[in-house]
């Protein structure tokens, strides 16, 4: 049954997308005539039925994606949809609406949500009905004139043509259909164990009858898709997805959603103290692991260790990665007007062992940044008494920071990746205490009566484009930012600054400040590639095509030539040289410059390079042609006889030569004879009447502009009378 392969691709491309296993590389499956076999019902009315039985197509894939790694980023998905910003993100196009149509869009739709609701635990199992009414939007029944055919049976069977348009129209384009699926969902597809061989699909039973003349051909059932499960994330029954991972993600999720609104309506620094404190208290260090980190092994990036910190199990144990990920997730939850915190990397010399570490850094309402050491904060850690949290640094090192605590010093440097994602602003570390004691709580609090002094925000300098959007002004306590804080294209940009009820600025004043800031193009440079250009000698303009090439332009190129001799130009647009006509064969050097103008977010720059032009010699233009010559008989008793015959067709350059080569009465040569330099021809006396074929060699020297030509025959027709 050939129309199953392609109705069976409606599951296996799952696998065969990203493995590149092509549909017709899938066993093909004939029909079973023993299940289409004719049963009567009466005189005038019968009856075929063509059952198509579940089938297994046994599928061996060279690599597929990782179960864990889907998972983990289906986690990651989960918990970044209940942040505050989420509903702030812009939506991501789906691929299936924009590419799909008909049939192929109705199963696609179909699948999505079914495969969606397996992934989040509201459904498990994985074994999937479509009817085909819903494939086709309630046709369930065909007839023979519909399906294009003379008749639904053949013989004793059901028509083979037939049942394969029947199948036609209730099979999706199944490529284009998971193609988009696994663009869309891919996470929610962690589950799926794509090396089974138990993946099946099976088909409705086709009835086909005939009753007063009319033949119908009906589809009975729905079309059954089992999809096997990975053995981690497989419950006890087969084709069914244990719900126990998702169900710790969302029960990590409401119980950080809980410790944020518990503490709703406090400071910043409250807050913040709050989530650190409730950390400490569910989480508990893995030594094993630390050590494995300060080996150098450690990979962050396990979504498990946010979820450990907030599952209640005693069992589950973190790194430095789960504290200060359960602290950014807090944080991010609590949506700060003033305040900001990001996770850093790199390394750490004390606290819990030297070697790679996590740790955050917040930018509090007084618009300093300050370190915040979860794990070390932990009871029994060098900063068990505050001293890591919300710190100022005690002494400046290179790459980092070193902060003090009642037992040691403890040092912090950044990695390549953090240094690379941050401003140096960003990672700069306030060198004085926080002042929590002015941090109120967001919403209102404090004594009205007096106003509190805040500096006037400054612009953050030193900034380059890189592609990003960057912040030329910090927002801080007290004031509120307005205009343009940040920017991504290079450019000189203006922010306004107004202060909030109760506060004014430090030495006095209540005016809104404008606060203008930069960001500097970025410098580029152009690169150049030079190839040696060949031309031949030419009394005429000609092209020389672009000897160099210009790469990492930003803007708009232009050439010029910086040395040369007379005979060469270059196109100030293209880049295209000229040789001037009749420039003399050698070899010559030019230097081309290319001078790129730059963009908005890019500086000018240009290059020069040496360009090597060897100028051959042309061919020579030598050619000869045939000529005739008559002498009098009576003239050559007398005297030998000279002519000079008009052979030459066109001039070539250089000393042309002559030699007598042949003459076609072999032994009449010797009367005749050729001046070398002017191919004179002396014919002696006696020579009797007759027709002569007389054959010379032409030859050019060439010159210094021109090769020395080929030797060219020239006839002479000489006729003695």
């Amino acid at each position: 049954m050939k129309r199953m392969r392609t109705a069976f691709a409606v599951v296996c491309a799952l696998v065969m997308l990203t493995m590149g296993v092509p549909i017709q590389a899938l066993a093909e499956t004939d029909y079973d005539e023993a299940s289409l076999q004719l049963s009567m019902d009466g005189p005038d009315s019968s009856e075929a039925v063509a059952v198509l039985p579940s089938t297994i197509e046994h599928i061996t894939l060279s690599t597929s994606p990782d179960d864990e790694d889907l998972f983990a980023s289906y986690v990651e998905q989960r918990f970044e949809a209940e942040l505050p910003s989420a509903g702030l993100a812009l939506e991501t196009q789906a691929v299936g609406p924009s590419v799909l149509t008909g049939i192929d869009l109705t199963a696609y739709n179909l699948l999505k949500p079914q495969i969606a609701k397996v992934a989040a635990g509201s459904e498990t199992s994985t074994v999937f009905k479509i009817a085909v009414s819903d494939l086709t939007d309630g046709k369930t029944t065909w007839t023979a004139d519909e399906l294009g055919v003379s008749s639904l049976f053949d013989g004793n069977a059901v028509s083979k043509e037939a049942s394969e348009k029947v199948y036609e129209a209730i099979s999706p384009n199944c490529s284009a259909v998971l193609d988009a699926l696994s663009v869309d969902c891919p996470y929610e597809l962690y589950w799926f164990d794509k090396t089974s061989e138990d993946l099946s699909i099976s088909f409705p039973t086709l009835r086909a009858t005939s009753a007063g003349g009319v033949e119908k051909l009906t589809a009975v059932g729905s079309v059954t898709i089992k999809m096997p499960v990975v053995q981690y994330y497989a419950a006890a029954a087969a084709y069914t997805v244990t719900t126990e991972h998702v169900d710790a993600v969302n029960a990590a999720i409401a119980k950080a959603k809980k410790i944020v609104d518990d503490n709703a309506g406090k400071s910043t620094y409250e807050r913040m103290f709050a989530y650190k404190e409730a950390i400490c208290g569910l989480a508990s260090y893995n030594k094993a692991a630390a050590e494995a980190s300060a080996a150098g092994t450690a990979v962050y990036g396990n979504p498990w260790q946010l979820v450990w910190v907030f599952d209640g199990d005693e069992n589950t144990t973190v790194v430095c990665e789960g504290y200060s990920k359960a602290f950014q997730y807090l944080c991010d939850l609590s949506d700060f007007k003033n305040a900001s915190c990001y996770t850093v990397t790199g390394t750490m010399t004390g606290g819990t062992g030297a070697g790679n570490h996590m740790w955050n850094i917040v930018m509090m309402p007084d618009g300093k940044n300050y370190l915040v050491d979860v794990t070390n904060s932990d009871t029994g850690s060098a900063g068990a008494n505050g001293s890591l949290f919300v710190a100022p640094y005690k002494k400046a090192v290179v790459g980092g920071y070193s902060f003090a605590t009642p037992s040691q010093d403890i040092t912090y440097k950044y990695d390549g990746t953090t240094a690379g994602l941050y401003s140096t602003i960003d990672l700069k570390i306030a060198d004085t205490a926080y002042n929590s004691a002015n941090d109120l709580p967001e919403g209102g609090g404090g004594d009205d009566s007096a106003s509190t002094e805040v500096a006037v925000p400054t612009a953050v300098t030193g900034l380059v484009y890189n592609g990003t959007v960057q912040v030329g002004v910090q927002p801080g306590k007290g004031y509120t930012l307005s205009g343009t804080t940040e920017e991504k294209d290079a450019g000189t940009y203006a922010a306004t600054a107004t202060l909030d009820e109760g506060y004014a600025w430090v030495g006095g004043g209540t005016d809104p400040q404008i606060i203008e800031w930069s960001i500097a193009k970025k410098p580029n440079q152009i690169t150049m590639k030079a190839t040696t250009a060949k031309a031949t000698y030419s009394t005429v303009k000609k092209v020389i095509d672009k000897p160099v090439r210009v790469g990492n332009n930003k803007g708009k190129l232009s050439y010029s030539l910086v040395s040369s001799t007379k005979y060469f130009a270059v196109d100030k647009d293209y880049g295209t040289v000229y040789m001037a006509g009749k420039t003399p064969a050698g070899s010559y050097t030019i230097k081309v410059k290319a001078s790129d103008a730059g963009n908005a977010n890019h500086t000018a720059s240009s290059d020069t390079m040496k360009v090597q032009i060897t100028v051959g010699k042309a061919s020579n233009t030598l050619a000869t042609k045939t000529a005739s010559a008559t002498l009098l008989y009576k003239n050559l008793q007398t005297k030998a006889r000279s002519f000079t015959p008009a052979v030459i067709n066109k001039a070539g350059q250089g000393t042309t030569t002559y030699t007598l080569k042949s003459v076609t009465k072999t032994k009449f040569k010797k009367y005749f004879s050729v001046a070398q330099k002017t191919g004179r021809i002396t014919v002696k006396m006696g020579l009797p009447k007759g027709t002569y074929k007389i054959v010379l060699s032409v030859k050019a020297s060439g010159n210094s502009n021109y090769n020395a030509s080929a030797t060219k025959s020239a006839t002479v027709t000489l006729s003695v009378k």
